[in-house]
C-alpha cells in the first residue's frame, strides 16, 4: 500500500509540474495553442508472485524412508528424485501374494484331475453295482449317510468362514477404532495449539490496542514485549524532547551553569594573567639593566678574575718575566678563558631575556583569548552545541522507535504464517483421516460382501440337505418298485453329486484366485504411479520447486501418507492488489510490465486474466485483487517473490 500511495504521490507531483509548466507557455505566448496536460498511460502498483499448478504426493503401499534428496526450495526437473523408498515390505507382500496365487492355481490343477478320475471311476463301478443289488438298499442308506455327512463337512466349513470373516470385521472395527482414536486425538491437539497461538495473538493484539485483561489471561510475550519496548522509547523520546523544549534538560542546565561559572572563573584568570605579565615584565627589565650595565653577578665575577690576570701580568713584566715565561702565559690563559665565560654568560642572560620577552608576549596573547571569551556570543555556541547533541540523541531514540515498530510488524507477520501453517497441517490431518474412513469402509463392505457370500452358501447347503432327505425317502421306495431302474438312478445320483461338489470347490477356488489377482493387481498398481520410479519419489514437472517435506529419514508409510508437494515454478501468475480508484481502467487481457524487487533490471510482460468480484479493507483501503499471467517467466522469480507492476490502459 506504501508503493502504491508512493506512486500516486509521484503521479499528482508530474501532473503538478506538468500544469504550472503549460501556464507559463500561455503567459509567454498567447499565440500559441494551449499544449495538453500529460496522461499516465498505466497504473503502477505492489504484487506478489505465486503458484497456479502444485502436485501432493501421497504414499498408499508399505515404505519406510532411506532418504531424503533434496530440501525445501529446491528447483527441480522432471524425473529428479525428490525420496528414496525402501521397498522390501512392499516387495515381500507381491512376493508372498505371488506365491499364496500360485498355491491356489496348483490347488485347482490338482482338483480338476481328482474329479476327473472321481467321475471316471465311478461310471466303471456301475458293473460292479448291478452285480451286488442284494446289498444295494445298505448302500443306498450308507450312501445317503454319505451325502449328509459332506454336506454337514461343507457347511462346517462354511461356518467357519463365516466366523472367521466376522471376527476380520471386528478386528477391523477395533483397529479403525484405535487408528481413529489416535489420529482424533492427533487432531485435537493440533486444534488446541491453532486455538491457543491464535488466542495468545488476538490477546495481545487487543492488549497492544489498549483492552483491559484479566491477570494470567495468555497472550504472545514477543508481541507484548515489542510493544513495550515501542512505548518506553516513545516515552523516553517525548520526556527528552520537553526536557530540550523547555530548557529544563539536566545536561543543558549543567552546560549553562558551567557557562555562568567559566565567565566568573575567566574573570580570575584575566586578574591572575595581568599580574603575571607585570611581574614577566619586571623581571624582563631588571635582568636586561644587568646584562646592559654589566651589574649582573657572573659577569662581575669574572670581570674581576680579568681584573686579576692583567694586574698579575703586569707585576711578572715589572720582575723581569718575559711575556712567554711559563707563569706570564697561565695568567693569560685564566684572562682568556674569563673573557670567553662572560661572552658565554651575555648569550645566556640574553637568551634568558628574550625567553622572558617571549613569556611576555604569550601571557598577552592568553590574556587577549581569555578576554575573548568572556563574549556572550562563545557562551550561546557551547550552548548550541549541547542542544545539537541532545537533538541527534533524539533523532537516535526516534530510530530505534521506527526499527521497533517495524520489528513489530514482522513478529506479526511471522505469527500469522505460523497460524496459516498450523491450519494447512490441521486441514491436511483432517483429509487424511478421511481418506483413511473412506479406504476402510471399503474394505468392510467388501468383508461384508464376503460375509453375505458365504450365509448365501450356507442356506443353499442347507437347502440342499434338506432336499438330499427327501429324495432318499423317494429314492427308497422307488428302488423297492423297480430295482433295474433305481440302479441306474443310484449312478446318475453318484455321478451328479460327485460333479457338483467337485464344480462347487472349484469354482470357489477359481473366485480366490480372481481375488488373490485382483489383490496383487492393486498392490503393484500403486508402485506404478507416475511420481514412482523404481525406489524413487521423482518429480512430475519440468520446472518443479519443492514448496514442503512432509517426512523424514526412517519414517514408515503405510496409508495415505503425504509426504511432499511440488510446485511448478513456470506455471505462476502474480497477484496485485489495485486501489478502487484506478479499478475501472484495469481490463482482462490488458498488458502488463512486471519488475521483481530482486532484479529490477529484469523486466517481464503478461496479461490480466482475472480481476476479483469482491473487494477488500485494509487500514481504511479499499483495493481490488488482479490475478496478471506471465508470459515469460524463465525461473528467476519464484512464488512470493514482490514485484512491481505496470498495468497498461
Amino acid at each position: 500500500m506504501k508503493k502504491v500511495i508512493g506512486a500516486i504521490l509521484v503521479g499528482t507531483f508530474l501532473f503538478t509540474a506538468a500544469a504550472c509548466a503549460s501556464d507559463n507557455s500561455q503567459s509567454a505566448s498567447q499565440n500559441q495553442m494551449p499544449t495538453a496536460k500529460p496522461v499516465k498511460d498505466t497504473i503502477d502498483v505492489f504484487g506478489q508472485v505465486k503458484y497456479k499448478t502444485s502436485k501432493s504426493i501421497y504414499i498408499d503401499f508399505p515404505a519406510v524412508v532411506a532418504s531424503i534428496d533434496v530440501f525445501s526450495g529446491q528447483v527441480l526437473k522432471k524425473g529428479d528424485s525428490i525420496i528414496t523408498l525402501d521397498l522390501k515390505n512392499a516387495k515381500s507382500q507381491i512376493k508372498a501374494k505371488e506365491n499364496e496365487i500360485d498355491l491356489a492355481v496348483l490347488e485347482l490343477k490338482n482338483m480338476k484331475i481328482t474329479s476327473g478320475l472321481e467321475s471316471s471311476k465311478a461310471r466303471n463301478n456301475k458293473a460292479v453295482l448291478q452285480k451286488e443289488i442284494d446289498r444295494l438298499y445298505d448302500e443306498m442308506g450308507i450312501k445317503k449317510t454319505e451325502i449328509g455327512e459332506v454336506n454337514d463337512e461343507q457347511l462346517k466349513k462354511l461356518q467357519n468362514e463365516l466366523q472367521s470373516l466376522n471376527t476380520q470385521v471386528e478386528d477391523n472395527k477395533n483397529l479403525i477404532g484405535i487408528h481413529s482414536k489416535r489420529k482424533e486425538n492427533e487432531i485435537k491437539k493440533l486444534e488446541d495449539e491453532l486455538d491457543e497461538k491464535k488466542n495468545e495473538y488476538d490477546n495481545a493484539l487487543s492488549l497492544i490496542a489498549g483492552k483491559a485483561m484479566e491477570p494470567g489471561t495468555p497472550v504472545d510475550e514477543e508481541l507484548v514485549n515489542k510493544n513495550r519496548k515501542i512505548a518506553e522509547l516513545q516515552g523516553d523520546y517525548d520526556t527528552k524532547k520537553a526536557a530540550l523544549d523547555n530548557n529544563s534538560d539536566s545536561d543543558i542546565i549543567i552546560s549553562n551553569n558551567q557557562i555562568q561559572a567559566g565567565t566568573e572563573r575567566s574573570t580570575s584568570e584575566i586578574e591572575r594573567k595581568s599580574s603575571e605579565i607585570s611581574r614577566l615584565q619586571g623581571e624582563y627589565l631588571a635582568k636586561k639593566a644587568e646584562l646592559d650595565n654589566g651589574t649582573d653577578p657572573d659577569i662581575k665575577l669574572y670581570q674581576m678574575q680579568i681584573t686579576k690576570a692583567n694586574d698579575y701580568m703586569s707585576y711578572l713584566i715589572k720582575e723581569g718575566y718575559a711575556d712567554d715565561s711559563p707563569e706570564y702565559l697561565e695568567q693569560k690563559r685564566i684572562k682568556e678563558e674569563a673573557v670567553i665565560a662572560i661572552e658565554k654568560v651575555k648569550s645566556v642572560k640574553s637568551y634568558e631575556i628574550n625567553k622572558l620577552l617571549g613569556a611576555v608576549a604569550d601571557a598577552n596573547k592568553e590574556l587577549d583569548y581569555l578576554k575573548k571569551n568572556l563574549s556572550s556570543k562563545d557562551a550561546s555556541l557551547q550552548l548550541d552545541k549541547v542542544k545539537k547533541a541532545k537533538q541527534e540523541e533524539l533523532k537516535l531514540i526516534k530510530k530505534s522507535i521506527d526499527d521497533a515498530k517495524y520489528e513489530l510488524e514482522a513478529i506479526k507477520k511471522n505469527r500469522q504464517k505460523e497460524i496459516k501453517q498450523l491450519e494447512d497441517q490441521l486441514e491436511t490431518l483432517k483429509q487424511s483421516f478421511s481418506d483413511y474412513k473412506v479406504d476402510k469402509e471399503k474394505e468392510l463392505k467388501q468383508i461384508s460382501l464376503s460375509i453375505t457370500n458365504n450365509e448365501l452358501s450356507i442356506k443353499s447347503t442347507m437347502k440342499d440337505m434338506d432336499n438330499a432327505a427327501a429324495n432318499r425317502k423317494k429314492e427308497l421306495e422307488q428302488i423297492v418298485l423297480n430295482i433295474a431302474q433305481k440302479k441306474v438312478q443310484l449312478d446318475n445320483l453318484e455321478l451328479d453329486l460327485k460333479s457338483e461338489i467337485d464344480r462347487l470347490k472349484i469354482e470357489t477356488q477359481e473366485k480366490k484366485i480372481e481375488l488373490l489377482i485382483e489383490d496383487l493387481g492393486i498392490l503393484k498398481d500403486k508402485l506404478k504411479k507416475n511420481y514412482i520410479n523404481g525406489d524413487k519419489v521423482i518429480s512430475e514437472f519440468d520446472s518443479g520447486l519443492v514448496y514442503s517435506i512432509e517426512c523424514q529419514t526412517g519414517d514408515v508409510l503405510s496409508s495415505a501418507n503425504r509426504v511432499a508437494t511440488i510446485i511448478d515454478s513456470k506455471n505462476l501468475h502474480v497477484e496485485a492488489s489495485v486501489p478502487e480508484e484506478f479499478i475501472k481502467d484495469v481490463k482482462i487481457g490488458a498488458k502488463v510490465d512486471i519488475i521483481p524487487i530482486a532484479n529490477k533490471a529484469k523486466t517481464y510482460s503478461g496479461k490480466v486474466e482475472k480481476i476479483a468480484g469482491l473487494a477488500k479493507q485494509n487500514n481504511g483501503d479499499t483495493s481490488i485483487t488482479v490475478i496478471i499471467g506471465i508470459d515469460n517467466a524463465d525461473g528467476f522469480i519464484v512464488p512470493d517473490y514482490n514485484v512491481d507492476v505496470k498495468i497498461k490502459k
